[in-house]
């Protein structure tokens, strides 16, 4: 199985974070410390340079009030 470098992994938490709306701790990287570094880092900087909002749930109780 070919694995990804570093450099795909760091591209993976932008798009993860800019576009699928992932949060954190949702990071499928498992194969080494610095895989999840590396997503982590391009996870925050998306997250800087976005400012998008989080996908969370809401109470849908609160919502309608």
């Amino acid at each position: 199985m070919k694995y990804d470098t570093l450099g795909q992994a760091f591209l993976n938490g932008i798009v993860d974070r800019a576009e699928h709306g992932l949060l954190e701790v949702e990071q499928l990287y498992r194969r080494t410390p610095a895989h999840r570094l590396a997503w982590r880092i391009g996870w925050r900087l998306a997250h800087v340079l976005t400012q998008r909002p989080l996908r969370t749930a809401t109470n849908s109780k609160r919502a309608a009030a």
